[in-house]
């Protein structure tokens, strides 16, 4: 990516995100607060780049849009259902799934990538209280 404003634009949108695993889309939508100038191609471009640079990690999620993550150690993710909230999980049972693959198939995994869904601590006591119908 040529302009380094740009790119500045668009890694400071997505820190400001840090926690909340953003879509593309959300990430242009805060950096057009900072510059509205700047174009959806350039935010997916600076994504690319960050992806690129090991900087930033490329969460594929099934049936939605790629969400990005700051966090690049190796981890996994759950989702709720109701609110699309996205949440970081250390699984250590998960670095045993992997030698399990490997010793079954002879495939040495490179990466794996696991996407939990379900309803979220919120969502259950919203539910609980009448506040939400889902």
């Amino acid at each position: 990516m040529r302009n380094s404003r740009q790119k500045f634009i668009v890694a400071k949108a997505l820190s400001e995100l840090y926690t909340e695993h953003p879509t593309a889309a959300e990430v242009y939508d805060k950096a057009r607060q900072m510059d509205p100038r700047i174009s959806l191609a350039t935010v997916y471009r600076g994504l690319k780049s960050l992806v690129d640079a090991g900087e930033v990690k490329k969460v594929t999620v099934p049936d939605a849009a790629d969400r990005f993550d700051p966090q690049t150690h190796e981890h996994h993710h759950v989702s709720c259902v109701n609110c699309q909230k996205f949440f970081d999980v250390d699984i250590a049972l998960v670095k045993k799934l992997r030698g399990k693959i490997t010793s079954d198939t002879g495939v040495a995994l490179d990466s794996l990538q696991l996407i939990g869904t379900g309803h979220c601590q919120q969502c259950i006591k919203n539910k609980k209280e009448g506040i939400c119908r889902s």
